[in-house]
């Protein structure tokens, strides 16, 4: 029994887990934990004691007491022992129900359960949001939920007692009261025959089934399969959404997102600022003339950069970082398949394994707009839109940026939002071509006297969608509308405001008309409800039909009359609903023609089906423990074609591998994938051609896939619709127009060839004549802080990961020792440490005015690793994942020679550059700061030893000695 004052009294109880809290009336919390077995507590008649269970204080009153004294604690197994058969434990609480009644006589006499020493001597108010006065109650913790918060660990609910409680009237309510007569049990007892607690039956093994599904194991409902579900219930997080990330400052090149991704199409791994940004990359990446136009922008504006002119134009373009961008995402699908060999025998040496791409050269270019922080699109900004719904202010903004980069050489363009929408460019610009849209907008006051509406042209790329018509204000209850009745209303909205007018000197009614008169090929609908300022528009999304699923429409329709009047149609199952409207006033009509005299028509009556649809996924008040406030994710219709020409490009490259393995030089080179044999790689092309087999198969058919970062998995289309859930919040929609043959354009990637005059320079020899083995280490500068705390037992907990930008590459010439390349490189953004302890960088290095060196801009030192590797160079170095990582390039596995993984015993400690060269070669290095062009020549050096010590066949003898050694001395080089 709590030890209370004598007028204080419990007001509130929570109970999580093993864990209770009391509060009391004079503000008092006592905490209490359950002990599983207790050897003080004593034995009752009513209680088994092999399932007694208390609450013992961890803190208030009675503070001295320890969980310890009443815990038994197991002695860990070294052996994995076989999981026993499933038996649900007995009840840890036998409620008596006459121990809820508000008089109940409470005297040691009374047999009783250990419940009774908690109960309630106040009434209880967390089931109330508000008094009998209509006020808020301080008390409440909230509306209560109509399912179960988090499902019970030790028994399900069997399918009887579900259908039973879904039959009743009165099942929304939080609490349920069965009759046992509906249950149909025998329990074998006469009528006058006391029973003084039927709780305990239906733990028996004769009743329990009736109640509980006694074939179900809880112990393994979190390795069961979610993807098979259609949506996850309240309260419930299904895996698929569950966001798992890289951990925070863990290796880049040791994370396996393989067991992340089950397709062919790689997700994202960027946790730094504006991240939510990549679901808007990888959705214009799936529209293909956009990711074809990107891919031929990779080169635009390279004169600039090849003369090393500083107007900073060529760093300008965001449709060039956007093609580099798209063109990492290729490669990481076509090289899926050439890989090194999984560790261990259980890895399936032919399973597709796929990193993630990268944005961090685009966002770094965007941050450094000033459109971008103008429009308040960056994180930190305190003007800055919510996170959950910024997705579309990005989309706007990057659709309108695209649309005039790509169109700059053309003298006929549109300029600025004042363009006059009469006069048409010879040449349609591609943004404009798939997402532009004309409407006519206007403004007319009711008052006659206040004189004639203003009318507008405009063109916009986006839908938003408008809800004005269909939210309650007040006590006013509207009925939410359907999907088509929603955006018929926002092609063709009238909204009344109240305005100034200089006419009557007055406020005045003006109705506000906003009508579309042409349609695009790509309708993109902004749904402006994720967030808290969007909780009013959710209800819209929430709505089931009675007889169809989900409120979103797979398939719509959309006509524009002549007299201007937008017609909408939706298909549910096999028919068409119309959505029609009043229609426009005659006077409303002539005006719209009025002002669209000129204007070439665009198409006015289209079908449509969805592509994508953009979401943010809130985990407040979800059971999730790896994140707070939630994350955004993408679901994609990625067509059958697109399919085909990844698998494709997969066995072009594979193939091409294998055919280069009969080389003996390139046998010879210790890559990455030195391990995988010709054997593996034709197991592969198998696989791959069956692939492409079922692909070419006249029955198969589009693919829907969710991508939530570097979790990517394949879906159906009803996972994509359901916004029923608690958990999900529209923020983009994407439709498609589609033809009688509903097929989508394809196209085939463009080969875009560096040109070799960005390789050389007046201060570089001309490399045309070099090998292809190179020595390559880079030097970096840091452009955000490492953000850390630390935790109580002295570990250090990392909250945001610091950020570096390239400083300076070095590449050296394996076969004849000769520097190729060495760069200093400026970076995009502030620098705010140079890290000269470690990189050898100093101010004056990287100021264009002082520096000494060949300083170069980060995209120039793009293009020139992108040359080498295009070319077919393999890279040696140490540490070469990460440096890559940093230059934002893609290098595949068989290009690489890092003696990181060379040095490198399986489950043991990564090896150091100075160790290794001080162990093996007897020189010293990097005594005061590093040096890109030592550490390249020490990894060429390191590099032909562990040749040597192969063809001596000594190597694995070497590598153990030294393991061994560096043990022996702790790592100590002084100690060598």
């Amino acid at each position: 029994k709590p030890l209370l004052d004598p007028e204080e009294s419990i007001t509130a109880m929570q109970v999580v887990g093993k864990d209770m809290a009391i509060g009391t009336s004079l503000g008092n919390i006592q905490q209490y934990r359950m002990a599983t077995k207790s050897k003080t507590v004593p034995k009752r008649d009513s209680i088994d004691s092999s399932s007694t269970s208390m609450y013992v204080t961890d803190g208030g009153v009675s503070h001295q007491k320890n969980i310890n004294d009443f815990e038994t604690v197991s002695e860990t197994k070294k052996s994995q022992l076989p999981v026993p058969s499933y038996e649900p434990d007995p009840p840890q609480l036998s409620i008596e129900p006459h121990v809820l009644t508000t008089h109940y006589p409470y005297n040691d006499s009374t047999p009783h359960s250990i419940f009774n020493s908690y109960v309630l001597q106040n009434e209880p108010r967390s089931s109330s949001v508000v008094d009998e006065m209509g006020k808020p109650n301080p008390y409440s913790f909230g509306i209560l939920t109509n399912s179960v918060v988090k499902q019970s660990s030790k028994r399900l609910l069997s399918k009887q007692l579900l259908d039973l409680i879904a039959s009743q009237e009165n099942k929304d309510d939080f609490l349920i009261s069965l009759p046992t007569a509906k249950l149909q049990l025998d329990l074998g007892l006469h009528n006058e025959t006391q029973l003084p607690n039927s709780n305990k039956l239906l733990h028996g093994n004769k009743f329990s089934s009736v109640c509980y599904n006694t074939e179900a194991d809880p112990r393994k409902k979190d390795k069961r399969n979610h993807r098979g579900k259609k949506f996850g219930q309240d309260g419930q997080l299904p895996q698929r959404y569950i966001c798992k990330n890289r951990p925070l400052n863990s290796r880049f090149s040791a994370f396996d997102f393989a067991k992340l991704n089950d397709t062919i199409y790689p997700g994202w791994d960027y946790v730094g600022p504006n991240s939510y940004a990549c679901p808007v990359l990888l959705l214009l990446f799936f529209v293909p003339e956009i990711r074809n136009a990107m891919l031929h922008s990779q080169l635009r504006n390279i004169d600039f950069v090849i003369a090393g002119k500083k107007t900073g134009k060529a760093d300008s373009l965001l449709c060039t970082e956007l093609g580099f961008l798209f063109h990492q995402i290729n490669c990481l699908a076509s090289h899926a398949m050439v890989y090194p060999k999984p560790p261990g025998d259980k890895q399936d040496p032919c399973r597709t394994i796929l990193g993630a791409f990268v944005p961090s050269n685009f966002l770094s270019l965007f941050m450094t707009m000033p459109e971008a922080s103008a429009l308040a699109l960056l994180d930190g900004n305190p003007a800055a839109t919510e996170v959950e719904r910024r997705p579309e202010a990005f989309y706007r903004f990057l659709l309108h940026h695209l649309d005039k980069e790509l169109n700059a050489s053309s003298s006929s363009k549109r300029q600025g939002s004042g363009r006059n929408p009469k006069q048409k460019s010879n040449k349609m610009n591609l943004i404009d071509s798939l997402y532009g849209m004309d409407a006519v907008s206007m403004n007319e006051f009711l008052n006659k006297r206040a004189g004639s509406p203003s009318i507008t042209v405009t063109r916009s790329n986006t839908v938003d969608l408008a809800y004005d018509a269909f939210i309650s204000k007040g006590e006013e209850s509207l009925s939410l509308p359907s999907f088509g009745e929603l955006l018929r209303f926002s092609l063709c909205k009238d909204v009344p405001l109240r305005a100034w007018c200089d006419t009557t000197k007055s406020f005045e009614t003006v109705v506000q008309r906003k009508i579309v008169t042409s349609l695009p090929t790509i309708m993109s609908l902004s749904c402006a409800c994720a967030g808290v300022n969007g909780e009013d528009r959710l209800p819209v999304w929430r709505k089931t039909e009675d007889t169809h699923d989900h409120w979103l429409p797979e398939r719509i329709e959309v006509e524009i009359e002549d007299d201007g009047n937008v017609i909408t149609r939706q298909l549910r199952g096999k028919e068409w609903e119309e959505f029609r409207g009043e229609g426009l006033p005659e006077a409303i009509t002539k005006k719209v023609k009025e002002a669209t005299v000129g204007l070439e028509k665009g198409k006015r009556h289209a079908r449509y089906q969805l592509e994508a649809i953009l979401t943010f996924v809130n985990v407040d008040g979800i059971d999730c423990k790896d994140e707070r406030g939630g994350h955004h994710v993408l679901h994609l219709r990625v067509p059958k074609s697109h399919r085909r020409e990844n698998l494709l490009s997969q066995l072009e490259v594979t193939k091409k591998h294998l055919s280069a393995m009969s080389d003996s030089d390139f046998q010879r080179h210790l890559t990455l994938i030195t391990d995988v044999t010709p054997q593996d790689l034709e197991k592969r092309i198998k696989l791959v051609e069956q692939k492409l087999e079922q692909c070419d198969d006249g029955e198969s058919t589009d693919e829907w896939v969710l991508f939530n970062g570097p979790n990517v998995s394949s879906t159906v289309i009803e996972d994509a619709l359901a916004f029923h859930v608690s958990f999900k919040e529209p923020c983009i929609i994407t439709y498609r127009q589609i033809d009688d043959n509903e097929e989508v354009k394809t196209f085939t990637p463009p080969i875009v060839d560096i040109p070799s005059g960005i390789i050389t320079s007046p201060r570089q020899p001309d490399i045309s004549g070099m090998c292809d083995l190179v020595a390559f280490d880079a030097e970096f500068v840091q452009v955000q802080h490492e953000n850390s705390i630390l935790t109580a037992t002295g570990s250090k907990m990392v909250l945001r990961e610091g950020r570096n930008a390239l400083g300076r590459m070095s590449l050296i010439d394996c076969r004849t020792g000769r520097t190729i390349i060495d760069d200093h490189v400026l970076p995009r953004e502030p620098i705010v440490d140079y890290l000269t302890r470690f990189s050898g960088i100093k101010p004056t290095d990287l100021n264009p005015k002082t520096s000494p060196h060949n300083l170069i801009s980060s995209k120039h030192a793009y293009l020139k690793m992108r040359y080498l590797v295009d070319r077919g160079c393999i890279f040696v170095g140490h540490g070469l994942i990460s440096d890559f990582l940093t230059v934002n390039i893609f290098v595949p596995p068989s290009q690489i020679i890092d003696t990181t993984d060379i040095f490198h015993l399986e489950r043991r400690r990564l090896i150091s550059l100075r160790f290794l060269v001080n162990y093996l070669l007897g020189k010293d290095m990097q005594q005061d700061v590093h040096d890109s062009i030592e550490d390249s020549i020490a990894a060429r050096l390191l590099y032909m030893k562990a040749l040597e010590l192969k063809e001596q066949g000594i190597f694995d003898k070497v590598l153990h000695e030294i393991y061994d050694c560096g043990q022996r001395i702790d790592w100590k080089v002084g100690e060598l």
